[in-house]
This record gives structure tokens, C-alpha cells and sequence, in this order.
């Protein structure tokens, strides 16, 4: 785990060079990209969360991100949009079974402040899943305008 020690400057240009490499990632850029889902910069994070959730779309780390977001454990609100969307966009791409990840937005919308971009990310998720938003519109979303229904209750936790 070399790339612990290193300055924030230097894992930057590290995680970039990961970012941009070819292929699948390499065992060492995989293992720094999902160690710095726990850097305590969030900065640092977020780029962990583009590479592994946009760039590679690895399913191991979509389901670092379904967890965090279950459990709260990424405390920037910035990233927990990321992690929504890259997961939105993989649910979608794969056209995959929707209900799973629906379940988990409306667990995760109300635990959220209502003017968060996670619980305006988690409803507009929710109303592109349900196919009451097109895929177009939900690349152009301004979260400034988006207003949040009253919170409904969360039901169960998704499993």
C-alpha cells in the first residue's frame, strides 16, 4: 500500500494516471482507487468514486457505494450524489432489474436533509428508474430546481 504514504498532490496525479490507462484496471491502481474511497479528504474520495463508479463501473465498488449510501458512512454530500448517479447510470446501462435500487433510493431520500443533493439525487433517480423521466432530462438536471415531494416513510431496509 505504498500510495498511503503519499501526499495528496502525488495520489491526485496517481488516481488520474489510473483513470486514464487502457483496459482493465490493473491489480495495484484497483487497490488505490478503492483504498482512497476511505482517504480523509474528500476531494480525494470523490475522485476514487468517478474512476471506480463512472470510469470502470466495477461492480464491487457499485456496491461499496450501495452500502456506504445504506449506512451513511460517506459524509459529503457532494460524493453521495456521485455515488446515486453512478449507480442510476450503471442500473440503467446494464438495464438491470430497477426495483433493487429504487428500494435503496427510498430508503436512502428521507434519511437525508430535504435541500441535500443526495435526496434530490435519490428522487430524480427514483423517477428515472420508474420511467417518469427520460434518460435526457436526467443528464441535464439542475438539483437547484429540483423540490423534493413531502418524505415518505422508508419502509424496510433494502436487503
Amino acid at each position: 500500500m505504498y500510495w498511503k504514504t503519499w501526499d495528496e498532490d502525488r495520489l491526485t496525479d496517481a488516481l488520474l494516471h489510473a483513470s486514464a490507462r487502457e483496459g482493465p484496471p490493473r491489480q495495484d491502481d484497483y487497490l488505490m482507487v478503492a483504498g482512497c474511497l476511505h482517504h480523509a479528504r474528500s476531494e480525494v474520495r470523490k475522485r476514487a468514486i468517478l474512476i471506480g463508479g463512472v470510469r470502470w463501473a466495477d461492480p464491487t465498488l457499485l456496491g461499496y457505494f450501495q452500502g456506504a449510501l445504506a449506512t451513511g458512512s460517506e459524509l459529503d454530500d457532494e460524493n453521495r450524489r456521485l455515488m446515486i448517479e453512478c449507480l442510476v447510470s450503471d442500473c440503467m446501462g446494464r438495464r438491470a432489474q430497477v426495483e433493487p435500487l429504487r428500494a435503496l433510493l427510498r430508503w436512502v431520500m428521507p434519511t437525508q436533509p430535504r435541500d441535500s443533493l443526495a435526496a434530490k439525487a435519490a428522487y430524480v433517480g427514483i423517477e428515472l428508474l420508474s420511467g417518469r423521466l427520460e434518460a435526457g432530462d436526467y443528464a441535464r438536471i439542475d438539483y437547484a430546481r429540483v423540490h423534493l415531494p413531502g418524505h415518505e416513510e422508508r419502509g424496510p431496509a433494502p436487503e
